[in-house]
């Protein structure tokens, strides 16, 4: 049974299992997507990042269709129920390829998401930093390759995540994410960072 961590360093609706999917799969993630088109973003530091189902619109905070989920990445949605997912399948997957120094700075997710937000590292193991105010004090919570993590509860929705700068290698990790049942409407969406 592999090994299953909860209330990471007291964060509510924080879990992690390690070893979520085999080596071999991440392997045949990998080259499925590196023959995809990456757009590139600039946040706080930049990387790249393919979209499946959803993609979000940070300038009106809103969701549109994208590419189909393709059937590799969603063979992964039972490791993520292994992690504590609890609801439907996934319907938005992110790639996102972090260059060495690559990093997404401090954010909750947009309330237009569902209630669980979950995670898979590829390659390179990297910490994902939490903290309960955009610049305060922050745990930081090693994702080793192949590991699967769920956030629900105030680990959703009170809690700034991170990923800092990466360093020497380059990192590929998937985020879940599905639509939340009551989305803000446009008009409600300017409120929301």
């Amino acid at each position: 049974m592999p090994e299953r961590i909860e209330r990471l360093h007291g964060i509510d609706g924080l879990s992690l299992i390690r070893h979520a999917i085999s080596a071999e799969a991440a392997a045949r993630i990998v080259e499925r997507l590196q023959g995809e088109h990456w757009q590139r973003w600039r946040h706080w530091r930049p990387f790249s990042r393919q979209d499946f189902g959803h993609t979000y619109d940070l300038s009106s905070r809103g969701v549109e269709p994208a590419m189909p989920i393709p059937e590799e990445i969603a063979a992964l949605f039972p490791a993520l129920r292994e992690a504590g997912w609890t609801g439907g399948d996934p319907t938005q997957v992110i790639v996102t390829r972090y260059p060495s120094g690559g990093s997404l700075g401090p954010h909750i997710d947009s309330p237009v998401f569902g209630p669980e937000i979950g995670g898979l590292s590829l390659e390179t193991e990297w910490p994902i930093v939490f903290s309960q105010r955009r610049h305060g004090p922050h745990e930081s919570i090693p994702l080793p390759v192949l590991s699967a993590y769920v956030m629900r509860d105030t680990a959703r929705t009170s809690w700034f995540h991170q990923i800092p700068p990466t360093i020497a290698a380059e990192r590929i990790s998937l985020t879940f994410r599905t639509l939340a049942a009551n989305r803000p409407r446009p008009r409600e969406r300017k409120r929301f960072r």
